[in-house]
């Protein structure tokens, strides 16, 4: 450890443990610290552990404002929910004060239990109200049966409804493709309300 400026900044160049007063264990292989600013930089193969909340980041490099409590990741970032599934995205956001993800450049959500993936170049994820709003393109498989291409799609998560009010094309598993202007889709149900509904059959199955 490495200890400069009467004591404000503080530099770790080999794999350490770092344990917070508000439930985050931190590791990293290098770590810079600044007292004046709150801020710790850590580098090469980080995990941080949020006991209180219950996830697990994994990066190449984290910015961590305690002050704010915000985490910021860069490069092969990994965010380990539990129940609530995986984040896979080359930067992460997390406020932790607001409980918001903001996952960044090949996004993909993945749940196993409730059997959905989604994926895109950005994601907001607001656990607190169980919410996911994607920003640009977007794919959305659910129970490996039905695939929705569009753009800025909201899913409700303890609802089951996945949302969106920009043109959507959604393929199931017998080949029948419904192209939209807008839908909602409530997935428990598989009840689907949309607008200008087109259904086509057989879909780039081959002419008998």
């Amino acid at each position: 450890i490495e200890v400069s400026e009467n004591g404000n900044k503080i530099k770790g160049l080999k794999r350490g443990t770092i344990t917070s007063d508000n439930n985050l264990i931190i590791k990293g292989n290098e770590f810079d610290f600044e007292k004046t600013s709150n801020i710790l930089k850590l580098e090469g193969d980080v995990i941080i552990e949020d006991l209180e909340k219950n996830y697990t980041i994994f990066a190449e490099k984290v910015n961590y404002n305690k002050d704010k409590e915000i985490i910021k990741t860069e490069n092969n970032s990994k965010l380990v929910l539990g129940d609530e599934g995986n984040i896979l995205a080359n930067k992460f956001e997390y406020q932790r004060l607001n409980d918001l993800i903001v996952a960044q450049d090949k996004v993909k959500i993945t749940n196993k239990l409730k059997e959905y993936e989604i994926s895109a170049e950005e994601i907001n994820y607001l656990r607190g109200i169980s919410k996911i709003i994607s920003k640009g393109k977007t794919e959305a498989i659910f129970q490996s049966k039905f695939i929705f291409n569009s753009e800025d799609i909201d899913f409700l998560i303890k609802d089951n409804v996945l949302s969106s009010n920009k043109k959507t094309k959604i393929q199931d598993s017998n080949s029948q493709v419904y192209f939209v202007d807008k839908f909602k889709y409530n997935i428990k149900d598989k009840i689907l309300n949309g607008k200008n509904i087109l259904l086509i059959s057989n879909y780039n199955l081959p002419k008998s």
